[in-house]
């Protein structure tokens, strides 16, 4: 796939890809971003796409991946006091 297909296909599904990162992440700035963090990947790795009418599905997989990525990344940490102990102990969000 060239360039220009590429830039065909973003203009083309762009506004799906929001929608399912969107949808995983339940926020419209990491969305945004995590879409752009994929077009970039997809850019750098284009070559490895065997068949172009594959590219949307290969991209979304990318969004899906990415948006995942992120949640597990930004999980955040919580201290709960231990039972019967004056310490805290730290865990992590399910």
């Amino acid at each position: 796939m060239n360039e220009a297909k590429f830039i065909e296909q973003i203009d083309q599904y762009k506004n799906d890809w929001y929608v399912i990162a969107r949808s995983i992440l339940k926020n419209h700035e990491d969305a945004e971003d995590i879409v752009q963090e994929a077009l970039l990947i997809a850019f750098e790795k284009l070559g490895t796409l065997r068949k172009e009418e594959k590219f949307k599905a290969w991209m979304t997989r990318i969004v899906i991946n990415q948006a995942k990525m992120h949640i597990r990344k930004s999980r955040k940490l919580i201290y709960v006091e231990h039972p019967g102990e004056n310490r805290e102990v730290q865990m992590t969000e399910p």
